[in-house]
């Protein structure tokens, strides 16, 4: 009975080890993508011609396709067709405020920045296609 309860306890400390490993990379994955997320450019919209554009972009934990469509230099709507994701529904907000600035330089939405900051940029790379 001893040796039955030492083999749990080591097989729950490896499993513990293990979770707490993965925890660990999967953040600093995402962190690693905020950054580069945050760091992209904002389009230069004088530079994109009229048309609808798909983006797409991609994290470990959130994923989202877009289309934008672009009227006389202004972004006229921009369409979510897939955003898989946690809890960042509410990040979807944003594509509101980018059709009414004209921008892609929104707040994001604090609970879900992840899934804020993964829209603009699927946004951002639908209008670098038109270019």
């Amino acid at each position: 009975m001893k040796k039955f309860l030492i083999v749990i306890l080591i097989v729950i400390s490896i499993l513990f080890v293990l979770g707490l490993s993965c925890s660990i990379l999967l953040t600093k994955q995402m962190q690693e993508s905020a950054e580069r997320l945050s760091a992209l450019e904002e389009p230069d919209l004088v530079s994109v011609k009229d048309g609808t554009y798909i983006g797409r972009k991609e994290t470990p934990l959130v994923k989202v396709e877009v289309e934008v469509t672009v009227k006389s230099h202004k972004i006229a709507s921009i369409e979510i067709k897939r955003h898989d994701n946690g809890k960042g529904k509410p990040a979807e907000a944003i594509i509101d405020a980018m059709v009414r600035n004209n921008t892609t330089d929104v707040e994001l939405v604090t609970g879900a920045t992840m899934s804020s900051l993964v829209i603009r940029a699927a946004v951002i790379n639908a209008l670098s296609q038109g270019k």
